[in-house]
């Protein structure tokens, strides 16, 4: 449970081998390496640390995760099962998030508070020693694969926008129209992260809801694309998108 005296504003939380720095976004493991979480993923882990032991039900985390949107239960199951597999749980949450069956899921580990830690000292502009910011192995995987995917992505948007440009009489798109995010592909055979891969996907998904006349599949249905042999024209095929 949650320390005496913590509030919801604290900063920092330590659970099993991990701290969570909130001010900071991010989950540090025991030997200091930061966990690549996507932002969705760490939202809901915050969720989690701040009321430990409680059972929270599925609206309120799809509520909380997803404001203003509309979102299938399946969405929130793959951000538990994320989290799961990103601290080292099991499939029945025996060590950090719970299920409790057609409710919700609960926090069973131990949550402490821990101090904030001092702010670093801010060098003198005059010195003319402006240190760069550290970048952790951790984040430094995601920033290079993220930079990656939001390439691909440009690229793939201004070549759909030139074809579009270059097609006489091209009809604008019919309303109603689907379609389906697949899990981003890595640049590298080495720089696998199926966290990352798959919550870009998930975010891009969830803001492509929003837009009037088109339906985009669920996360859950296009997992089984993910990885580099992934065919988009099969995933087209077989989920009508």
């Amino acid at each position: 449970m949650i320390s005496e005296g913590a509030t919801a504003a604290a900063q920092r939380y330590e659970f099993g081998d991990f701290v969570l720095e909130r001010s900071q976004m991010r989950v540090l493991q025991r030997d200091g390496v930061e966990l690549a979480l996507p932002p969705r993923l760490f939202n809901a882990l915050l969720l989690f640390v701040q009321r430990p032991g409680e059972l929270l039900d599925k609206e309120l985390l799809m509520s909380s995760l997803w404001p203003g949107l509309v979102v299938e239960e399946n969405n929130l199951n793959q951000v538990i099962s994320g989290l799961r597999r990103a601290l080292g749980d099991d499939t029945q949450g025996t060590q950090f998030i719970q299920t409790v069956p057609r409710r919700g899921y609960r926090f069973v580990a131990p949550v402490r508070t821990l101090p904030v830690l001092p702010a670093e000292p801010v060098p003198d502009p005059g010195s003319g020693s402006m240190p760069g910011p550290v970048v952790t192995g951790g984040r430094r995987h995601w920033l290079r694969a993220a930079g990656g995917s939001v390439a691909i992505a440009a690229i793939a948007g201004v070549g759909w926008w030139q074809w579009r440009a270059g097609v006489p009489g091209a009809a604008p798109r019919a309303a109603g129209t689907t379609l389906a995010v697949l899990p981003f592909k890595p640049l590298a055979a080495d720089g696998r992260n199926d966290l990352l891969e798959v919550g870009m996907a998930d975010s891009l998904a969830v803001r492509l809801s929003t837009a009037p006349g088109l339906v985009v599949r669920s996360t859950g249905s296009v997992l089984r694309y993910a990885g580099r042999g992934q065919d988009p024209l099969r995933a087209a095929r077989e989920l009508d998108v």
